[in-house]
């Protein structure tokens, strides 16, 4: 979900040239959490710095009304104090807009295969859901290259 129709829709074009099939499309939190519930999508990449809403716990959310969903924030807010609330709130990426194409595509791919993609994460060891460590692809910059 991304308030900026454009950007959201440049996104889902690059998923669909990585293979990934999107659904759609959704600028509100209310259009989200409705498709998110009744698609249960594999991927579900979140702005969290929308005007209005905690952008954190509607990812929260939308991961506990699709709990196969692998929830990423794509945004252009990094700091600590916000991607460490991303993880405790489930997250399973946090993706910054300044991101290339390349690293973008690294890193969805990443996080499909079941590993985190976190800023500031150990360069080759990246965790998966439930604590089990693997050798992964973070660069630290949540760019999943390595």
């Amino acid at each position: 979900m991304d308030g900026q129709r454009l950007f959201a829709e440049a996104i889902s074009q690059a998923l669909t040239r990585l293979g990934a099939d999107p659904i759609c499309v959704r600028t509100t939190p209310e259009e989200a959490t409705a498709t998110a519930a009744d698609h249960q999508p594999d991927l579900i990449l979140v702005e969290i710095a929308i005007g209005g809403v905690d952008g954190i716990r509607l990812g929260g959310e939308l991961g506990e009304v699709s709990p196969s969903s692998k929830v990423v924030a794509l945004t252009s807010v990094a700091r600590p104090v916000v991607v460490r609330r991303a993880m405790a709130a489930g997250f399973h990426g946090f993706l910054t807009k300044d991101t290339s194409a390349e690293g973008f595509q690294r890193s969805v791919r990443a996080i499909l295969d079941g590993r985190l993609v976190f800023p500031g994460r150990p360069r080759k060891v990246v965790a998966h859901p439930g604590g089990a460590s693997a050798n992964g692809h973070g660069d630290g910059h949540g760019n999943g290259s390595g």
